[in-house]
């Protein structure tokens, strides 16, 4: 059998072995609490609060829903 891609390798050894893969840790603890003291970020996140709660429905279009 002759290898067109890779003539090179044709006749090298075959090596198998067990890498050992790290799993990079994306569960975000090392930003936990960044925004904790910043009033900026709480006067925001009130807003969107507010918004989320209201009974305003002024920006639903009334035709997408049955």
């Amino acid at each position: 059998m002759t290898n067109v891609a890779f003539p090179s390798f044709e006749n090298s050894p075959l090596i198998i072995g067990n890498v050992p893969i790290q799993k990079p840790d994306f569960s975000g603890v090392e930003f936990a609490g960044v925004f904790q003291d910043d009033a900026d970020f709480a006067a925001i996140m009130d807003s969107i609060y507010a918004k989320r709660n209201s009974e305003d429905d002024s920006e639903v279009d009334p035709d997408y829903f049955y």
